[in-house]
């Protein structure tokens, strides 16, 4: 039949259409999710695994792994109930106002760190590339003099990063133009990814790293003891590698669709962004940690996986200005979000006038100071990274998810009420929609007269039907709930109150091992860092 045909082919067109609409909205939320995570810790990875032996760094990042894919399913359901336009209104629906604000200033705090090791980074590798084409050769342990030259070059190439580079990066305030250059980031990423590989294969099959002629293999040649208790500090800066929860309840708020259909994205590629963020980690980790950060290899201890290898090696050369372009590609969207929040707290609104914009203009580059002043002072990434992972980063990656999962079912009960309240609304409008129409076709006083008939026999109807159906169900409660209904109603409730119960015996669990766990975490890295 032609006519079944042409539903059939109308059906399938829909229904491609409609696929082709999910997977597209998936992949850009995907490449925007791993774009907001890769930087600073794919490049310390390789150290971590170094300072905890291979088999508990594996076990670790697993671990880590499945509970960011658990955390960020829990945020999207809540995002999906609550309609939260960020993080600070989504903590705001499940607690206090002063709670969600104290989220927000540990979300903050995180990215002042980020953006403290960008400028490192960002340094170090100029100071390197400028090595190159001056050719100068790396400095021996017992040359002081040599060593001195060194720190104080960077100390000047620092300035002058941090105090006209990065300021005027942090002018850019177009979010169409933020997103845009975000998504190159990936690219340059896998292509530095792909170079580390390829250095560290030639390095273990030919037992020395090319241009280098300080290197020798490291020993053991795998790592399995953990060195000391920095079992704490890696375990807990390894959750700042999966850094979704701040990303998630915006990315809902604009995407548009159903709850379902957003809910679906978010999920799946939150889904993808991690196995992939996961495998880029596993692969950066495992080929880092065979090659340096042996007991013998003092010159190749830099928590910078790319220091590690020699400045005239003219491929890491290429693959170092790569990744300043990633940190400067990333620097104005992280320094964005900061600023957004400062602006947040002081109620400043770019769009209301010159004066608003200014400010938040002023914002950014008091932020951008602050961080580059920071980074003059801090030897390395993880002297500044591991001490706010433990504090900050602890509140926003492990502690927030469990708080919103205590705090599901609030928000799906309101989102019933409000579905609620919202079909009422819809019947309202509905009878005034029939009074309009009456009035219209009628006109006149008759009209008003026929207006209020209508209404009487609306009400009349409406407690008619209130009147029977409370009766029938008056009649099935005495005839049914007096045995089996009644007894298995009580046993529900019953059930509920044990499973908040033992819902709340969890979440107060959890929350006093991570709280204890963190400061353990802290002490360590501030003894590091005493320690050198």
């Amino acid at each position: 039949n032609p006519t079944i045909k042409k539903i059939e082919m109308k059906h399938r067109t829909t229904t491609q259409t409609k696929i082709e609409k999910v997977s597209s909205k998936i992949t850009g939320s995907t490449m925007m999710f791993v774009n907001n995570c890769v930087g600073d810790v794919l490049l310390t990875i390789a150290c971590r695994f170094g300072q905890l032996g291979l088999p508990v760094g594996m076990v670790m990042l697993c671990l880590t792994f499945l509970y960011e894919i658990w955390a960020f399913r829990i945020i999207t359901k809540a995002c999906a109930y609550s309609n939260a336009a960020n993080l600070l209104d989504l903590v705001h629906r499940c607690y206090s106002k002063r709670i969600a604000i104290f989220i927000d200033v540990c979300a903050v705090a995180m990215l002042f760190a980020v953006l403290v090791c960008y400028a490192i980074i960002v340094s170090s590798y100029v100071h390197q590339a400028w090595d190159y084409f001056m050719q100068i050769e790396p400095c021996s342990l017992h040359d002081d003099q040599c060593l001195k030259i060194h720190a104080n070059t960077e100390m000047v190439i620092r300035l002058i990063i941090g105090f006209t580079v990065l300021p005027i990066e942090s002018l850019i305030n177009s979010l169409k133009v933020l997103n845009f250059i975000s998504s190159f980031a990936i690219i340059f990423v896998i292509l530095t990814l792909t170079c580390i590989i390829i250095r560290s294969i030639q390095t273990l099959i030919s037992g020395e790293l090319p241009f280098s002629s300080l290197f020798t293999p490291r020993d053991p040649k795998v790592p399995i003891i953990p060195q000391g208790f920095n079992v704490f500090t890696d375990f807990t800066g390894m959750f700042a590698m999966f850094s979704l929860q701040p990303v998630i309840p915006p990315l809902y708020d604009e995407l548009i669709g159903t709850k379902q259909f957003k809910k679906l994205v978010l999920t799946k590629a939150s889904d993808i962004a991690s196995i992939f963020l996961f495998v880029m980690y596993m692969i950066a980790a495992i080929l880092g940690c065979l090659v340096f950060y042996g007991d013998n290899q003092a010159h190749f201890q830099n928590d910078n996986i790319l220091v590690n290898f020699a400045s005239s090696d003219l491929l890491m050369s290429i693959v170092r200005i790569m990744y300043i372009f990633v940190i400067l590609i990333g620097y104005p969207v992280v320094i964005f979000q900061v600023r957004a929040s400062l602006a947040s707290w002081f109620k400043i609104n770019q769009l209301q006038n010159w004066k608003h914009k200014s400010l938040f203009l002023f914002l950014g580059l008091i932020a951008s100071v602050a961080t580059s002043v920071t980074a003059l002072f801090t030897p390395s990434i993880l002297d500044i990274f591991d001490p706010f992972c433990a504090t900050f980063g602890a509140v926003l990656f492990q502690i927030l998810p469990i708080m919103i999962w205590y705090k599901l079912e609030k928000l799906e009960s309101e989102e019933i009420k409000d579905e609620q309240e919202d079909m009422v609304i819809d019947k309202r409008t509905e009878r005034m929609s029939i009074y309009m129409l009456a009035a219209s076709m009628l006109g006149g006083a008759g009209a008003k007269q026929r207006i209020s008939e209508i209404n009487r026999r609306i009400s009349r109807t409406y407690t008619n039907n209130q009147m029977r159906f409370s009766s029938v169900g008056a009649e099935d409660e005495d005839s049914n709930l007096e045995g089996d209904k009644k007894n298995r109603r009580n046993s529900l409730v019953l059930k509920k109150t044990k499973v908040v119960k033992s819902k709340k015996i969890v979440f107060w669990t959890v929350l006093t091992v991570c709280i204890l766990y963190n400061s353990v975490s802290f002490i360590v890295s501030i003894s590091n860092i005493i320690g050198g």
